[in-house]
């Protein structure tokens, strides 16, 4: 398994969404804390946070049409949760302010195609999960990692 692991910041390998939204990070195996804490429903109402923000409906819509023609799929939601940055992470290293608001949305996904570090042509597609971090105001990408097998 292989992975890159990448915070706040553009990186032209992996997932798709590097490019359309500007962060994510790749590991070949799950951690704990890189991943969201478990909502107690699939989707977790901001119902104590602040107005103003974007609506779950709103921020799943903008990572989608991020996402689209990107070479890497997002299929099914899995969670959506809102709320500070070091709350919802479970605590994932990134340059994010800890209370921060932010949407953390999980995802079924597929990676796009990936160059080999040799330059001698693709890597296989792999799929798992892609975890991202969008400020709750704007939709921003702030940070993101992905759990991928080929």
């Amino acid at each position: 398994m292989r992975g890159i692991r990448v915070g706040g910041a553009v990186l032209a390998v992996g997932l798709c969404v590097v490019v359309a939204l500007g962060s994510c990070a790749r590991s070949g195996e799950a951690a704990p804390a890189t991943s969201p804490p478990p909502a107690s429903s699939h989707l977790a109402s901001p119902s104590s946070l602040p107005s103003g923000g974007l609506t779950h409906d709103q921020i799943e819509a903008k990572v989608r049409a991020s996402y689209a023609g990107s070479g890497g799929t997002i299929g099914q939601l899995q969670s959506a949760v809102a709320g500070p940055f070091a709350t919802v992470s479970g605590g994932m290293p990134a340059n994010v302010k800890p209370d921060r608001l932010v949407w953390a949305l999980k995802f079924d996904a597929t990676s796009g195609p990936i160059w080999k570090p040799d330059g001698s042509g693709f890597l296989p597609s792999e799929t798992g999960t892609l975890t991202l971090y969008l400020d709750y105001y704007t939709g921003e990408s702030l940070a993101g990692s992905g759990d991928y097998q080929p």
